[in-house]
């Protein structure tokens, strides 16, 4: 499961780019720019011809802000799902702030069970 580097290229001076990998079996290849420790979008190879527009941050060049996959059904499906995934957790995350800081403000039971049954409520996908 250790990543490795099948393809690399420069940016075009239209910020265009073209990565080749052998074709086989789907995976899942995560895109990344120079040595950027987070990939900028994902892509599954189900076509032979995958495209992805990626649109960068501007306040954090590190992350995409955006990106639109075309040509690849099972890439824009995972997408989706990410995405989906990634908002809910940052739900659960600022649920489980709020009870932290209700907890370090010694807040009664009263105030704090709410935060957990609706959290119980709400499926994660």
């Amino acid at each position: 499961m250790r990543p490795v580097i099948v393809d690399s290229a420069g940016l075009n001076s239209d910020g265009t780019f073209k990565i080749e990998t052998e074709t086989g079996e789907s995976a899942i290849y995560n895109v990344r720019l120079d040595q950027g420790m987070y990939p900028v979008a994902s892509v599954i190879n189900d076509q032979p011809a995958v495209q992805l527009d990626v649109v960068m941050n501007k306040e954090n060049n590190q992350f995409s802000e955006k990106y639109e996959v075309k040509g690849s059904p099972a890439s824009e499906k995972m997408k989706t799902f990410m995405f989906a995934f990634n908002e809910k957790l940052q739900h659960v995350y600022a649920q489980a702030t709020k009870i932290d800081s209700l907890h370090q403000l010694n807040k009664p039971d009263s105030v704090i069970a709410p935060c957990y049954s609706k959290e119980q409520k709400e499926p994660l996908i």
